[in-house]
């Protein structure tokens, strides 16, 4: 526009602006082909760059705009001014002036192939054949028409006369695809009639017809190309009605209706639907011929900064881009700015076409990172009481307000004062009533609280149960709120003096008040969470190991790298922290606020308090935590974090009864004592692990160090046990023995191992106390089989015996019951309460049923197949069971406590020199689930004994699968489980065999693959391939102990169940006295054989009979 000016007036014609105006068109090509290629270039980095970041496209792109919008604008008034004559013209001479053109508004082209013929059928009506406009006129108006695909084809071509026809020849070649046209035509989506009126069937007509008339305009007419398939289609747009009449008015002929007679009879059944709308009386409006006219003028652009005020776009502003983030938004929200393009309007209004470079969403790139998502905050389980003695009602502060609509209107509005609420909340009725604007917002709402519902008072009738209609939230309270404020009785409300009036909160004797009040609460069942999750995870047959994820490998990176060895041996270990944090300041007031709360708790129950005070003290005499002197105390120190602790009690504990846990509610039993603070944190590190503490609640809080690590943090279990290979692989020359059970047989802190004789086993003892005590571990809670095990082990620290129902000693062990004296399992049952079914509560039930090894497998079943059926059933959670299956539930509850009277042999007879081992597994499947259970038969000599590993059990898919299909599943699962148990056992070479009743899972598992369907090969491959050098067998029905396990037996069965717990009877006798049935097939009894289907085709022909 300078340069323009430049010229002067005089010299600044249409020619010269046109002129301009391809300049300008081709530096935006230009820059245009240098953004793709940068683009290309950059390719992963490009949204990381400085070109984006800068947000260079947009600033040049609202540059180019501006400017030709203003060359554009310049040109329409230069072209409006009246024409000035240089001479006066003699009478008779042929005007060769000619007066400009009216500005003509023509529709876009943006390249569809459906606007194409309107848009050039009117493009050369109105200009291509007008005669008073020139070539650079027409490619002018032509220009300004286009979009997109159609701007870019012509856009390397210069506006002069003689490019409009190329640029014309352009278009019409590459748009005048009658294939393309064609599938235009066809391609637009028109919906049914959704009911029976003019409006839904002109609507059909109106597409119908343009339709046609596309078709006919290149040539290809309905009524000549598929007429029949075309009236087929319109028809089967109609409604039911509309179709029924149409067959009735096309009965009396045999021939295919024409498409005349079918827009004939539209037209008709048009004119008839609106004859038949019922007459609605309206009011005349005298005024409704009153016209209203609306002048207005729009200002050239002039942008200003939201920010600085400074004459420029916000998005280029350098004091905006300096900010994080998340002020950026904060900025952009408070002063009601576009989201998309940060213009002064809202969102819902904005007419970019641009979003976000980095994830396409509707935002503008530079407050991308605000709207990324962190990780979810780890569930934790909510649990509320609400206890009340005497019948009280509970004031909520409310006020009566005058609030303005739209129009400046006052209405009369009862508000809620609630500080405890982040967000302010309007009702739909009085937003409705004061006519707002609505945008969606993505805001989560954890709760709102109602109740019947408080000098001058805000809310003059409080006690009356009017209706809420506005939640004023915190940011308002703190504005409203003076200084002022009433008490009465200890049980009497308080007056609050606020800018509304008084407001009174609290609570009021009932008789005084009609009031009535709730409490709602929403709570995560956390615990029933983790149980689901254990049980299916038992479950399974043995997890496969998987690789570390990155945060894993970080973590054992960060271990191998920086831990040491103090001179006594104890571990020095450093926290991963992924990232690491950069202000932890405000951890400080949580941890005073648990504090109080925890005081509160040991002043109500004194012994509690004697426990927790007694923890804490024995915590800093072990040199386990140490304090802070007051000079290194700061609250605002972004590397030190506060931890809130608590106390966890455990009745049963035989050592400790109550344990403090820090920042967390995880507690572990250890058999290595107290084997987390054995292990020293860094010194750099100590900051992060302050707690506040103080023995007399009314004396000064003191700040403490830990030292050591604490029960609670994510890395402990990690750490501690990570500590415990490292010793095993620095002492393990030293204590071999004790280094292969330390790294083998160590769950969490609890130890169990054994060994073939009595003198392994004391030096297996021996080592591992040396090799734990070099380490700084101490081992306590020490019990075995045999007294002269513990000979060595002061009393102090072996298990102390605790009192339960059995005769004799007994102890937990991974949540099995062992007696050392009888060497033997059990189960331990806690009686639960028969009323009340539910879903949730069956699915809790069910999950309780710890039994990872399989053991009472028949009885688990039982439950898991009561599930499904109550799964089935689509109850919510907490509806009631129907009584069959409350009934169910009772008994099979009621019987468990039958379990307990069963003892499993802990010992299986391994490691003798003299023995036989082999794995016997057997598969079986019904209706209603299928199961996989493994022995162990061991052969001394001419003893023969069979004991039960393990066993696995799983319901049938709901959907519905075929009994042979079933027991190949059963198979593939026995197959895993004897893999695993032969590994788990160090069994590689002892002979594994494996029984079906199924003589068709066994045929599918000798033949190859490729001879069966999917389902059956995919399976078969995964069983030749796991145990190739298993012996597959076929065995009875009757003498098939999975049979147990896939229907299920009551716990009183499974008691004294012969089959169950020692497998058939002939499985005891030498093997040539094994029951053997015949397990082969006919060929055509077997099912799911993959089936191939052969075509030839041959073709006779005719030699000519000359040559005969």
């Amino acid at each position: 526009m300078e340069n323009l000016r430049k010229m002067g007036v005089a010299n600044i014609t249409a020619s010269a602006i046109d002129a301009k105006v391809a300049i300008l068109d081709q530096l935006w090509a230009k820059f245009e082909n240098q953004h793709e290629r940068i683009r290309a270039e950059l390719k992963s980095n490009f949204d990381r760059s400085e070109y984006v970041q800068s947000n260079l496209l947009e600033i040049v792109e609202l540059a180019y705009v501006q400017q030709r919008s203003k060359l554009l604008e310049y040109a329409r008034r230069f072209c409006d001014e009246p024409p000035k004559l240089a001479q006066p013209k003699e009478q008779g001479e042929e005007h060769a002036s000619k007066t400009a053109l009216p500005r003509i508004k023509l529709p876009p082209f943006s390249g569809k192939y459906k606007d194409w013929l309107s848009f050039r059928d009117l493009f050369q009506s109105v200009i291509g054949k007008n005669p008073a406009i020139t070539n650079i006129e027409r490619f002018h108006y032509l220009k300004s028409c286009l979009q997109g695909p159609a701007k870019r084809l012509i856009r390397p071509l210069s506006v002069t006369g003689e490019n409009y026809d190329r640029a014309w020849a352009l278009l019409s070649e590459h748009f005048e695809n009658k294939k393309e046209l064609i599938r235009a035509n066809f391609s637009t989506s028109v919906a049914r009639m959704k009911s029976e009126s003019a409006e839904e069937l002109s609507r059909i007509y109106h597409a119908v017809l343009a339709t046609v008339n596309a078709q006919e305009s290149i040539g290809r007419p309905i009524r000549s190309h598929g007429m029949d398939l075309f009236n087929h289609l319109v028809v089967e747009l109609f409604d039911s009605r509309t179709r029924l009449e149409w067959e009735s008015s096309i009965c009396d002929s045999v021939e295919p209706a024409r498409f005349d007679a079918l827009t004939s009879f539209i037209n008709k059944r048009i004119l008839t639907l609106n004859a038949a709308k019922p007459k609605t009386g309206s009011k005349v409006n005298v005024e409704s011929s009153r016209s209203a006219k609306a002048h207005f003028t729009k200002p050239g652009f002039d942008a200003q900064c939201a920010l600085c005020k400074g004459k420029h776009m916000l998005m280029t502003c350098s004091d905006f881009k300096a900010k994080t983030a998340n002020d950026r938004i904060a900025f952009v929200e408070d002063h009601r700015l576009c989201l998309n393009c940060l213009g002064n309007h809202a969102l819902a209004k904005c007419q970019s076409k641009k979003t976000c470079l980095s994830c396409k969403a509707k935002h503008h790139t530079l407050i991308h990172d605000a709207f990324v998502l962190t990780a979810p905050e780890p569930v934790s389980a909510l649990s509320a009481m609400h206890r009340y003695d005497d019948r009280k009602a509970i004031l909520l502060a409310t006020a009566r307000v005058d609030v303005a609509d739209r129009d400046g209107n006052p209405h009369f509005v009862r508000v809620l004062i609630d500080q405890g609420s982040e967000v302010s909340i309007v009702s739909e009725y009085l937003v409705q009533r004061l006519h707002l604007p609505r945008s969606r917002s993505a805001v989560s709402i954890f709760g709102i609280g109602g109740s019947r519902l408080g000098q001058t008072r805000a809310d003059p009738f409080f006690s009356n149960s009017d209706l809420i209609e506005l939640l004023l939230g915190t940011e308002v309270c703190s504005v409203i709120l003076e200084e002022g404020i009433r008490k009465g009785e200890p049980s009497a409300p308080i007056a609050q003096k606020t800018t509304l009036g008084w407001i009174l909160s609290g609570g009021c004797d009932a008789a005084a008040s009609h009031c009535s009040y709730r409490s709602l609460q929403c709570s995560v069942d956390h615990e029933l969470s983790e149980l689901v999750q254990r049980f299916w995870k038992q479950e399974e047959e043995g997890a496969a190991p998987v690789a570390l994820t990155p945060d894993e490998e970080m973590c054992e990176n960060l271990f191998v790298s920086t831990h040491t060895r103090t001179a006594d041996g104890r571990f020095v270990v450093r926290l991963p922290f992924a990232p690491r944090p950069k202000s932890l300041a405000e951890t400080r007031k949580p941890a005073a606020r648990l504090l109080s709360s925890m005081e509160q708790k040991c002043r109500q129950h004194p012994a509690f308090g004697d426990l927790y005070r007694f923890f804490m003290k024995e915590y800093e005499d072990l040199k386990h935590m140490e304090k802070v002197e007051p000079q290194s105390r700061s609250q605002d120190n972004p590397e030190t974090c506060y931890l809130p602790h608590h106390g966890v009690m455990k009745e049963s504990s035989s050592t400790t009864k109550l344990r403090v846990v820090f920042n967390g509610s995880q507690r572990t039993e250890s058999d290595v004592e107290k084997m987390y603070r054995q292990i020293l944190v860094h010194q750099d590190d100590r900051d992060y692990l302050r707690i506040l503490w103080r023995y007399d609640s009314t004396g000064e809080t003191n700040e403490y160090r830990l030292k050591t690590l604490p029960y609670g943090l994510v890395c402990s279990a990690f750490e501690s046990n990570r500590a415990l290979h490292q010793l095993a692989e620095d002492e393990g020359a030293r204590y071999p023995r004790g280094a292969i059970v330390l790294t083998r047989d160590c769950y969490v802190d609890d130890v169990v191992t054994g060994a073939d004789t009595l003198d392994d086993a004391i030096t297996i003892q021996t080592e591992l106390r040396k090799l734990c005590m070099a380490g700084g571990f101490l081992l306590r809670k020490w019990a075995a089989n045999h007294d002269e095990i513990l000979s060595g082990v002061p009393p102090e620290h072996r298990l102390s015996k605790t009192s339960h129902s059995w005769e004799d000693e007994a102890h937990s062990t991974l949540g099995l019951r062992w007696h050392p004296r009888d060497d033997e399992f059990s189960f331990s049952i806690k009686p639960m309460p028969l009323a009340d079914f539910t879903k949730r509560r069956v699915l809790a039930e069910t999950a309780r049923l710890f039994d990872p090894l399989g053991w009472i497998a028949p009885v688990v079943v039982r439950a898991k197949i009561l599930f499904q059926f109550t799964w089935l059933r689509q109850l919510e959670w907490d509806d009631p069971l129907p009584e069959a299956d409350s009934r169910s539930w009772k008994l099979l509850l009621t019987d468990l406590l039958l379990l307990e009277e069963i003892r499993v042999r802990r010992w299986i007879g391994c490691g003798q020199s003299n023995q036989s081992i082999e794995l016997h597994g057997f598969a079986d499947a019904s209706e209603r689930g299928y199961a996989a259970v493994v022995y162990l038969r061991e052969t001394r000599g001419s003893s023969i004994s069979v004991h039960l590993l393990t066993a696995k059990s799983k319901v049938a898919p709901v959907k519905q699968v075929s009994l042979p299909r079933l027991e190949l599943c059963a198979a593939a699962l026995l197959t895993r489980l004897a893999a695993h148990q032969r590994t788990l056992l160090s069994l590689i070479s002892a002979p594994i065999y494996l029984w079906s009743d199924s003589r068709v899972v066994l045929h599918w598992i000798r033949g190859h693959t490729s001879r069966w369907k999917t389902f059956v090969a995919n399976r078969v491959s995964d069983i030749q391939t796991r145990l190739p050098e298993a012996q597959w067998r076929h065995v009875s029905g009757k003498d098939n102990p999975a049979d147990c396990a896939s229907r299920g037996i009551t716990p009183g069965e499974l008691v004294t169940h012969p089959l169950w717990w020692s497998g058939p009877a002939w499985l005891q006798l030498d093997e040539p006295q094994w029951l053997r049935e015949g397990s082969e097939m006919s060929e055509h009894e077997v099912t799911e054989r993959r089936m191939r289907v052969h075509a030839a085709a041959t073709d006779v022909v005719e030699e000519p009979e000359v040559l005969l």
